[in-house]
């Protein structure tokens, strides 16, 4: 009998050095490709959401001035007789006015230190960051819209000063659906507000407490500024580029490519960074008889 003797390899049990080399670079190939994707559709959503945002406020502006007969006003920085106190709420903002109309009922009687220490979730844009306290109170990220020029008192835009002249007037400045003669359709009602991100953790004249801090570039913001700044304001994309203690009168976002906004119709429409100036002035604007294309 002759004895047999096998002539087979020994058995692989593991990878070489480079194999696993290339295996690695393979994964970080796609999670490369990958990641940019992800981060697409995530602000994507983000972008939806945000519009969705601006579509319950908008309609609970629209729900306010049919219930009251006039639309949210936008506060005061200067009050006669204390309008920014807990017992007079005058002075208080168009985000405090809408409350019972976005289902906050039960947050709208409640002491200003319980209100601002109360995150309103639909006031937060998520591309921005999430509700929450920043600083000492919650925030905002939406702004209404004060017409052409904020030191006019919103004399041409939607939401308007709580008096004709903040700090000698004592006559209240009403603004109805009615006064929108260009037409609703042509007008926008409330926007995303430009916010320097180094601010956005922290109180400041942009970002105060979005119930009580009157008219102020918290609440409100303009498509113009009475010359101020060359070639006007118009949307623009949050970025560290001015100082922190400079408070931007513009509108803008931290998305890709514009800004949404929610027009007197009660529809939302992205409106792209670099807009014509003047154009998105009389998108601002309430009255002027100007033909506008700004949503073509």
């Amino acid at each position: 009998m002759f004895a047999h003797s096998s002539s087979l390899p020994g058995r692989r049990t593991a990878f070489t050095l480079i194999e696993l080399l290339v295996v690695i670079a393979i994964i970080a190939i796609l999670i490369g490709l990958l990641l940019p994707a992800v981060q697409k559709v995530r602000e994507a959503a983000a972008r939806t959401q945000c519009a969705n945002n601006l579509k319950q406020i908008g309609l609970a502006v629209l729900n306010y001035n049919d219930t009251i007969g006039y639309l949210p006003p936008g506060g005061t920085n200067y009050p006669p007789t204390a309008v920014n106190s807990s017992s007079n709420r005058l002075g208080w903002n168009w985000t405090y006015n809408i409350l019972p109309f976005i289902e906050q009922q039960n947050l709208y009687p409640l002491s200003r230190s319980a209100i601002s220490a109360t995150p309103v979730k639909i006031y937060y844009c998520p591309s921005r960051r999430a509700p929450g306290i920043y600083g000492s109170s919650c925030k905002s990220d939406y702004a209404g819209n004060a017409g052409h020029n904020f030191d006019q008192y919103g004399s041409t835009g939607v939401i308007v000063c709580t008096y004709t002249s903040p700090k000698t007037d004592t006559t209240l400045q009403r603004r109805r659906l009615a006064d929108i003669t260009d037409g609703t359709s042509n007008t926008f009602a409330v926007g995303e507000k430009l916010l320097n991100p180094h601010n956005w953790g922290v109180d400041g004249g942009d970002n105060e407490s979005y119930i009580d801090s009157g008219w102020d570039e918290d609440a409100v913001r303009c498509g113009w500024n009475n010359g101020m700044y060359h070639g006007g304001l118009y949307p623009d994309i949050d970025e560290p580029v001015y100082p922190p203690t400079t408070w931007p009168l513009a509108f803008g976002s931290s998305h890709t490519g514009g800004a949404n906004f929610v027009f007197c119709d009660g529809s939302v429409h992205f409106i792209p960074f670099g807009v014509d100036p003047v154009t998105f002035m009389y998108a601002c604007m309430i009255n002027d008889g100007t033909p506008i294309n700004i949503l073509n």
